[in-house]
Parts: C-alpha cells; structure tokens; sequence
C-alpha cells in the first residue's frame, strides 16, 4: 500500500538520517498543548463565563445581552439558522432594546452590514484573528462531538476576548474548568432552571398515530420514516403536517417553523398543527410545541442503530413549551408502550458529565506536514513520486503519527471526512493549499450525486481554473410531487450550496456565483411547493406531468467514482438531456440563459 510504501522511506540504510526526519515528523505532529496554537488568546487574562441549564431556561438570552452591551463582539453557534437568528436579534434590536449592527458570516453567506463591530457566524466560521469585548459560544456540549467537537475546541482556545460567554449544558462544565485551568483564565458558572414546567406523560399514543393532536411535534430519525408519518397523520386525522429535518435548507426548515407556529392564525387547509422533525428540532428553530412524541427512541448514526443517550432524549424534549409563547407548558411522550421507560429514566437519570474535547490540527499544520513529507519521500524514496504523494495518504500518515492527551483531548474524526474527500479528489494536480481547502469543503462523498459534483468542480478548477455550474448540477423545473422527487431537489440544493461555498473561497475560478444563488433561491420555492404538494397529493391527477429536468454536465467517463461512467443517469428525476455541445467552450453560457429562462 502507500502507506507501508511511504513508511520504507524512514528505514533503511541511511537509518540516522531518516531517524531525524521522522522525528520531525512526530513534532509538526504533537497535539499535546492546542491552547499554545493560539498565542494572541494566551496573552490575555480572560474570564470565562458558564451559561448553563436545561432547554428554555434563558442561557443563552443572558449571554446575547451581555454580548449586546459589548462594544465588539462574536457569537458562534452550531448551525446557520442559530447564526441568522442572532444577526436578525442583534440588527432588529430585540436583544439590546435597540439595533445593534452586526454581520452574518457562514460557509455559505456573508452579509456584512456598514459599522458593524460584532459577528454572528457558525462555530466553524469565527474569525480568530479579530479580538472583541465579548465572546458568546453557543451549545459548548458539543465540543465533546467526534466529528465537529474540534471547532468549539478551536473556538474556546483561540478567541481573542476579554469576556467568553459560555451556553450549554451543565455536564461540560467540568471539562470546562479544565481547559479554562490550562489556558490560565478565571472561571465562572451561572446555573439556570427551566422557566416553563415539561411533564413526561405515563401513557403513549398506543403505536397510533391517529392519536396526534393538535401542536404535537412527532420526532423519527430517518428521511424515510419522517415522510411516512406525515403521510399516515395526513391520512388518519384532519390534520396537516409541517417537516423539518436535517437535508432540508435551513430556509425551508425556518419557513416550515413558520407555518407550524402560525396555526391558529389559519384555518382549514392552510392550517398546519402538526410538525414531524428528526432531532434537527433539537437546536437551531423556536417552536411552539405543545407536545413533543418520540416515534423510537433510537437513531442510526452513521454506523450503528443505538438508544438515545439521556442527553439527546433531553435536547429534544425540551423543545416542548416556550416562555413567553401561548404554549408554555409542555408535554413529551412516546408513539409505542415499551419505549416510555426509557424516556422516564433520562428525565429521572443524571448525564455523564463530558471528559474529552474534539481536536483538529490547524490547516497550517496539516500543510506543513504535507510538505514535510512529500520532501522527505522525494530525498529518500526510489518507489515514490514525493511531488505527488497524495494528500488521502498525507493525512492517514497525520493520524498514525500523531500524539495528543488522551485525559482531555480526543482526535476528531473530521480528518476522516477530509481524507475522504481528498480520495475523491484524487490525484488532480491542484496546489497543496487549494486542494486542503477543496477537502474541506461540506459534501457528503458517500452521496454519489454531491461526489460526481465535487469531483466535476475539481476537475475543472485543475484544467483551467473556470468551474461552470451547470456542468456540476441537474436541477428539476417543476415542483416534485413525490417524496423521491423532493429528495433530488434537496440534493441538488446541496449541490449548490457545495458550489457557493468553494465559490467564496475562490472568487476568480467560479464564475457563476450569482447564478448559483439564484437557482439556491428557486430550489428553495421548489421544495417548498412540493411540500405542500405531498400533502394535497390526493387532488392531484393520477398521472401527473414529470418534472423536466436537464443534467449539467456530460463529461467524459469518470475514474473512481462508484461505478458512475459519465453518461446518461436516468431515474426519478425524469429525462437528463446530455449533448456532446456541453463538452464545448461557451456552451455553458447559453445553456444558462436558457436555464434562466426556464427559472
């Protein structure tokens, strides 16, 4: 393999030598102090500031209007909808009593609003660089998450801050103090208690849906399961049902929370009293939930179906009753018997309090190593190309060398996300520090449709650093009618959204901002009307019109992808029209404009 290849260069007959070079190795490789990583951070006396409770207890409200009050400021939340909801507090002045400029900046969008001195950005986003009066990081329970934990990590050490606001749950204070201990700040918790009663029921729905009331919100944790409940509550009760869950865009998810929060302004068919959301409605929506009803009490995660931990079953439930909302008390069940055992025990039990922190190296690093290596396997290798040691094996070799504390840090499994993309990257011949960020990017790889995609912006960005949109993408032109239909629309909004984010990192090589954020717009009414679609789908004719659809790309055959070969997919997503005329320079531009013609 490469990597039994690329460890014969550090043994040998020159054994010294390579000693010394690994040695180097295992250095850029030490994550045992991360809080060193951020100097400008340690060279001041910061005070950290726990902001602790259950769901609905006004933590985080605490935190904003200390960051409100600020001068300068950043607040950093897990997801684009928490990011947009403070920009929109702050700028309306629901926070302060009055606007308080400040800019929204996202993988995906940056509005950035004239005199603004504060920041909302996902956790991902904050700007280290940029030092203010108050720092707010939102959901800190996170940091104790393998695959994203590394940003709050990253966040919490790195934030250059004279007060860091703290919101989350009470059992990552420990850990907390802990990390605050090496840094050398001061340390402090402030407790919350809910400010609404929840009450868990002693009976369940019976394993009947057609027991779904009014401002009830039905929790399942697949795709698949969320639209059949819908379908079964639409079928069984008056009611109408509003989705949320995670592949949605957070736009449709806001305007779902809408509907759902607006019905008893409505009535009849535009009513919609009935919500069915993965834990997507855990964070990120205010909702008025009368009820919430767990469907199971177990979730596939990627790689096993397990039981809820008592946090999770907690996060969620605590989504029913809102202060200040005309539902403030709430009420969580389960849809089956033998599962409100579990959920009486979560609600009676006590969580494990969080031991380990998230750790990712810095970019920096992870390119000084790549360097490091392709330059010692050119010196040392006759097997090897050191020019073209792929970056796949430079972070396989990163994990296998690396070192951290175990008692408090744990490696985050995002270097296996970005090994992954880097795989389906391959060998393009794309700079080291453009080919990081392109691994860095938010694709799926294991979706086959956003890898095509990737693969198609990659390959272009390396020929001849132009990437045209609609080689990249199939979009539908008519709402989708059916649940499969609905789910390529969604993809192909991720899709766009893939192409955005790159696009914002490299302004010159992807022309088609504008355009892609104007088909992100209409995707989003699409899904919308398909929607609305699945619910009256019973007045719908019996053999509706396919959707047209155009694929926007014909590419020749491409080399590991799964089996895809480059031509024509056919599929729910009705007729892909391919032309060899798209593999022409300039075809793309008409091609837009008749796409723009047909949004």
């Amino acid at each position: 393999t490469s990597i039994a290849r690329l460890s014969r260069c550090f043994t040998g007959e020159k054994a010294s030598t390579q000693d010394l070079q690994l040695a180097y190795l295992r250095e850029l490789t030490d994550l045992r102090e991360p809080h060193k990583w951020f100097p400008g951070a340690r060279k001041m006396k910061r005070k950290w500031i726990l902001h602790v409770g259950p769901t609905n207890s006004g933590k985080t409200y605490h935190a904003l209007k200390s960051l409100a009050e600020a001068e300068t400021g950043a607040y950093c939340g897990p997801l684009r909808l928490l990011a947009w909801e403070v920009h929109e507090k702050m700028s309306e002045g629901i926070v302060a009593g009055r606007p308080v400029p400040c800019n929204l900046i996202t993988g995906q969008e940056q509005i950035l609003v004239p005199n603004a001195l504060h920041n909302s950005s996902t956790i991902e986003m904050v700007d280290l660089a940029q030092r203010v009066q108050v720092g707010v990081v939102d959901e800190i329970q996170m940091i104790a998450s393998v695959d994203r934990g590394w940003a709050w990590t990253r966040a919490i050490l790195g934030l250059e801050t004279e007060e860091l606001h703290l919101c989350g749950e009470a059992r990552a204070v420990d850990l907390m103090e802990r990390l605050c201990k090496l840094c050398g700040d001061s340390f402090e918790v402030k407790e919350y208690k809910r400010l609404t009663p929840l009450r868990v029921s002693a009976v369940s729905l019976n394993s009947s849906l057609s027991n779904v009331q009014p401002g009830d919100c039905v929790v399942s944790f697949s795709r698949k399961m969320i639209h059949a409940i819908k379908k079964e509550v639409e079928q069984k009760t008056a009611h109408n049902c509003c989705l949320v869950y995670g592949s949605l865009p957070p736009s449709t998810r806001k305007e779902q929370a809408r509907r759902f929060n607006g019905r008893a302004k409505e009535t009849g068919k535009d009513r919609y009293d009935v919500l069915v959301a993965s834990d997507a409605v855990g964070m990120g929506l205010n909702l008025e939930i009368k009820r919430i009803v767990f469907s199971q009490v177990e979730k596939f995660d990627g790689t096993i179906t397990r039981a809820l931990t008592h946090s999770e079953l907690l996060q969620i439930a605590g989504r029913a009753g809102r202060f200040g909302t005309a539902n403030p008390e709430g009420e969580v069940t389960c849809l089956h018997e033998e599962d409100l055992e579990d959920l009486h025990n979560a609600f009676h039990g006590t969580a494990e309090p969080l031991t380990q922190a998230g750790l990712r190296p810095e970019m920096s690093m992870l390119e000084d190593f790549a360097r490091a290596v392709r330059k010692q396997v050119k010196e040392n290798s006759k097997e090897l190309d050191g020019d073209h040691v792929s970056l796949a094996v430079v972070l396989e070799t990163f994990q296998r060398l690396h070192t951290a504390d175990g008692s408090l840090f744990q490696l985050s499994s995002s270097l296996d996300d970005l090994k992954g993309v880097a795989e389906a990257v391959g060998d393009l011949d794309i700079p080291l520090r453009d080919l990081l960020t392109f691994s860095m990017a938010p694709v799926d790889v294991d979706n086959r449709e956003q890898r095509t995609a990737l693969l198609l912006m990659a390959q272009d960005f390396a020929m001849d650093h132009q990437v045209e949109l609609l080689r990249c993408v199939r979009l539908l032109t008519q709402p989708p009618y059916t649940p499969g239909l609905l789910k390529e629309v969604e993809e192909a909004h991720m899709i766009l959204e893939l192409y955005v984010w790159l696009a914002l990192r490299f302004k010159n090589a992807f022309p088609d901002l504008p355009l892609a954020s104007k088909f992100l717009q209409k995707s989003h009414m699409l899904i919308e009307e398909g929607l609305e679609l699945l619910t009256k789908q019973g007045k719908m004719p019996s053999r509706p019109r396919r959707p047209r659809a155009r694929l926007a790309s014909a590419r020749p055959p491409i080399a590991n992808m799964d089996g895809f070969d480059g031509g024509v997919r056919r599929g729910g997503g009705g007729n892909i029209l391919e032309s060899d005329n798209y593999r022409k320079k300039g075809r793309g531009k008409d091609q837009r404009r008749e796409m723009e013609d047909d949004f």
